[in-house]
């Protein structure tokens, strides 16, 4: 501060008075800011830069200190003042203050801080904040010897910067306690979360969350990923990848996660959650999923999860043996498989070999190698746990022991009756419980998911999980409803109740068109539709591996432009409800572009659509045709050697667009067929694996117009609509609505169009079969 004072009698023209502070500088020595993994032994020191004159003497009182700390965000308390000296618990013995000289009159006062007992709290943040009080000096006099040349005029706070760093997880895991919740399983908890990976060495993280709760993710998204001890990747997720027009799938994102990160692969569980696997196996395996906002919702644990034998879910890290055996042999229970119960990875199920025998003492022991997600290995101490073996309720009145006479123990000297008595009496007493729980085997709201499948599979379930992906509730309740499907399979109401059933979507059956003509618009006459005809055997081979059919269905879709930077076709008509995210079709008859391309997305413009695939386009020349590719898998046929023509007839059916397929019967063969939906259409199989054992010809097969499907025609009679009511469904539903409505439909029939009610507006023409036309009504 400057001040000029003018004084006319004095010989002073002026008296300036400057006041200023000493600056300060926090130094952080050790451990630097926002560290990790300090080992909890470190002795934390502060340095605060100052003025002063004399390094060998402390500046107090003109220069005061306070430092707090905040371990593990439990709150602000003093860790040292310059009055009080050090604090609780930070009054160890290498806790100290010095005073260091830079370059005069520079000083560094350092403090350094000891925890008690010698170590900090383990996987914890620390955090540091200091207040410095430090005098004002107006310049002058001496008032000190080891002062600078000045006077103290007041004094200023200071608050530095708070600064923080984490230490590392150095506590060994504990097993705190083991239950045998039933007769075979133990469940294991731990005090840490423990390191797991697969039982052949890959490491794994799963979702904490089912797809129930997914709904729709978030796109463009992200995934933060590190595989292999490589550095935390972003991934980016956008709608090219994932369609969000429908609630997304654990198939979806286990079909997603592979292509996406390199060096993992990925599985759809049955509880709809997701697990991810690294593709290496052993010590060099992690996997660690560190953020994203695709994460926020599928909910990927954090931690660093690593493939080698000291996994938790590793069985043969596990021993348990019977205690107090009588006579004294080693009696134990093998165990088979782990599963962790939690996301935080801290309770596991161990299923062991055979029942264990009720109220029996068992105690387990962990392997020494068994580490937590740190890498600490199991304390010692603490790596054993005793437990009673699993005792199923007992109804009252039952009497669980042999009626043996007592005489007869009264001379077992050697105990062995007695020994093989209770031998007989386990196994006896086990197969009652097994009867106790017979309706709980046989009632589908609380079977095992093991049973499940069976009952199911004896029902007849004629679903795969890889065609219709249900979750467990919804496996339940089909299981119920399955007969009565079966039961009402071939009519109208059994397509009705299995798409409810399984969907949840409410649809009806109606005619493929109205039950009316319309003057100027319906075309009026007998209709031959354009249809080609398969081979008459009793079953096609289709061999065990993939193969498809080339079709074209109203000579196809015309290239009329490409773009190979810009990966675009252009091809004729307004399509795009066909070319959705994720359809593929076939380029043929082309110069350089033929093969399969897979839709991103698709805009009509003008009389054309245009079509951007994930593919590149090879060639810019514009020639060729946009033709459908039928895909029959080993999923399709219950014998993919010995199919039948309805399996041939709904796998085509599920993806052929603009044409229907036909079961048909001449003489009591098995004849598939395809035909256009459009009565000037044509049908032309140019190829495609499949058709070796098909044998389409290969000619086109043109319509011969007249009326599509006209009230009371033999086409109209063998072909449906299914009217939803409310939303139409996206594009996954319609495909399972196919899948279901194609068991459920009659023999020789066809599903149309999955649409919404029509409406007939009063458009001012008359209606033949609608309109009322009266007595004196003249057409003219």
């Amino acid at each position: 501060m400057t001040v000029h004072a003018h004084i006319p009698a004095a010989l002073l023209e002026s008296v300036t008075s400057e006041d200023v502070t000493f600056p300060l500088v926090l130094v952080v020595a050790n451990p630097g800011e926002d560290a990790v993994d300090v080992a909890t032994s470190t002795h934390p020191m502060l340095r605060i830069a100052h003025i002063w004159a004399d390094p060998t003497v402390a500046p107090a009182p003109y220069f005061t200190v306070q430092i707090e700390a905040n371990v593990g965000g439990t709150g602000w308390v003093n860790a040292y003042t310059t009055a009080g000296g050090f604090f609780a618990p930070w009054n160890g013995a290498a806790s100290a203050v010095s005073y260091h000289a830079v370059t005069s009159p520079y000083v560094f006062t350092e403090v350094t801080f000891e925890y008690a007992g010698g170590v900090m709290p383990h996987d914890s943040t620390v955090s540091f904040r200091v207040t410095v009080t430090s005098p004002i000096i107006g310049w002058g006099h001496f008032p000190w010897g080891h002062m600078p040349w000045g006077h103290v005029t007041g004094t200023s706070t200071s608050m530095i910067v708070t600064y923080t760093f984490g230490t590392a997880d150095e506590e060994a895991p504990k097993l705190l306690s083991a239950v045998a919740t039933v007769n075979d399983t133990v469940r294991l908890v731990f005090d840490d979360t423990m390191r797991v990976s697969t039982p052949d060495g890959r490491a794994v993280v799963t979702t904490a969350t089912d797809e129930t709760a997914w709904g729709a993710l978030p796109v463009p998204g992200t995934i933060i990923v590190s595989v292999d001890g490589g550095a935390a990747t972003t991934y980016t997720v956008d709608a090219t990848m994932l369609s969000l027009v429908y609630p997304v799938t654990a198939v979806d994102i286990a079909n997603l996660l592979p292509s996406l990160i390199d060096g993992t692969t990925a599985h759809a569980n049955d509880d709809g959650t997701v697990s991810l696997y690294s593709v290496t196996v052993g010590d060099a395996a992690t996997l660690q999923v560190t953020g994203g906002t695709m994460n926020a919702v599928l909910q990927f644990p954090t931690m660093l999860v690593t493939g080698n034998d000291s996994s938790a879910l590793s069985a043969s890290n596990y021993t348990i043996a019977r205690n107090n055996v009588y006579p004294a042999v080693a009696v134990h229970l093998t165990p088979q498989s782990v599963e962790a119960v939690d996301a935080a990875l801290t309770t596991f199920d161990l299923a062991v070999q055979w029942p264990m025998t009720p109220q029996a003492p068992y105690e387990i022991a962990v392997a020494a190698d068994v580490t937590d997600h740190a890498g600490n290995a199991i304390d010692a101490t603490a790596d054993t746990a005793a437990f009673l073996g699993f005792q199923p309720p007992i109804p009252a009145g039952r009497v669980t022991k042999f009626p043996i006479p007592q005489a007869a123990y009264d001379v077992d000297d050697t105990q062995e009756l007695r020994a093989f008595i209770n031998a007989l009496e386990e196994v006896w007493n086990l197969q009652l419980t097994d009867i106790d729980n017979l309706s709980d085997v046989w009632d589908p709201d609380v079977v095992d998911e093991t049973r499940l499948d069976l009952h199911l599979k004896d029902q007849g379930n004629p679903f795969t999980w890889a065609e219709l992906d249900l979750t467990l509730a919804e496996r339940k309740k089909l299981l119920r409803v399955l007969p009565d499907l079966y039961n009402y399979r071939g009519t109208d109401p059994g397509i009705e109740a299995a798409i409810l059933t399984l969907l949840g979507i409410e649809c009806h059956v109606a005619s493929a068109m109205l039950d009316v003509w319309t003057l100027g618009v319906s075309l009026l006459g007998d209709y031959y539709p354009a249809q080609v005809v398969a081979v008459n055997p009793e079953t096609y081979n289709f061999g065990g591996g993939s193969v498809d059919l080339w079709v074209i269905v109203d000579a196809g879709h015309a290239v009329n432009a490409v773009s190979t930077a810009g990966h675009t076709f252009t091809l004729a008509g307004r399509n795009a409800a066909q070319y959705v995210a994720t359809y593929q079709f076939r380029i043929y008859g082309s110069a350089g572009n033929d093969g399969m391309y897979t839709v991103v997305s698709s805009v009509e413009s003008g009389d054309d659509t245009v079509v951007t695939v994930v593919e590149a386009i090879p060639s810019a020349v514009a020639d060729g045709t946009a033709i459908q590719t039928m895909q029959f898998t080993a999923a399709d046929f219950l014998n993919p050697a010995l199919a039948t023509a309805d399996e041939v007839v709904d796998a085509i059916a599920a993806d052929i667009y603009g044409g229907a397929a036909i079961g048909l019967n001449p003489g009591g063969g098995n004849t598939v067929a395809i035909a256009s939906m459009n009565p000037a259409g044509s049908i032309q199989v140019v190829g495609g694996t499949a058709n070796a054992a098909l044998a389409f010809d290969v000619a086109i097969h043109s319509a011969t117009g007249g009326c599509v499907l006209g009230p009371g025609t033999a086409r109209e009679r063998h072909t449906f609509d299914l009217v939803v009511t409310g939303t139409l469904p996206s594009a996954q539903e319609e495909v399972l609505m196919r899948r279901i409505a194609n068991w459920a439909k009659p023999v020789n029939t066809h599903l149309g169009r999955i649409r919404n009610e029509y409406v007939v507006e009063d458009d001012g023409i008359w209606r033949l079969g609608r309109s009322r036309l009266g007595a004196d009504t003249v057409l003219g």
